[in-house]
């Protein structure tokens, strides 16, 4: 009997998915595929936020907000996670691992280990994603429309922050003597 009633409420449980999955899938997917350029992984990242959902279902309240607000809230963390472990970091410190010829004089040797010093410090500075882009861009001599993919912005949004991001660099090593 109490067996019985369980598969009834999984049966329910499953003919609600299914109802909320026919109406929502190609919202979603149309969502995420506009932030996401990759079909496959637009499409993985649907199924994602479905299988999260399904898995949910017992913990939603309608009281919080229609069921659509509740997939868009899945479906917008699903994407900030994607983004977050797709980023790329640049580390400030390979720019410690530089290396300086033998044959410099030790007064430019300790002039340069400064001014890398100096910019370094000024890098820490910035943004995240403004070091990100400057790094990207001058050390990694990556393009606009690669960081722009790598980052989710447009080619030329990268170029705005990158020379705002120089700008600023300017501004703080100028402060700092450089």
């Amino acid at each position: 009997m109490q067996r019985l009633s369980l598969m009834k409420r999984r049966r329910m449980k499953y003919e609600e998915f299914e109802c909320i999955y026919q109406e929502y899938y190609l919202k979603i997917l149309t969502f995420i595929h506009k932030r996401v350029p990759d079909l496959y992984e637009a499409e993985e990242l649907t199924g994602d936020v479905f299988l999260s959902f399904y898995r949910n279902m017992d913990s939603y309240d309608e009281e919080k907000g229609s069921i659509a607000t509740w997939l868009y809230a899945i479906t917008a963390n699903r994407l900030k996670n994607y983004y977050r472990d797709k980023k790329t970091h640049y580390s400030l410190e390979i720019l410690k691992q530089q290396t300086i010829p033998r044959e410099k004089m030790p007064e430019e040797i300790v002039a340069k280990i400064m001014r890398e010093e100096t910019l370094r410090k000024s890098l820490e500075q910035l943004s995240d994603r403004e070091r990100e882009i400057l790094l990207g861009r001058f050390y990694y001599q990556k393009s606009s429309t690669e960081l722009g993919r790598q980052m989710n912005l447009s080619p030329g949004n990268v170029r705005m922050i990158q020379k705002r991001a120089l700008e600023k660099l300017r501004m703080i090593m100028e402060k700092q003597g450089e």
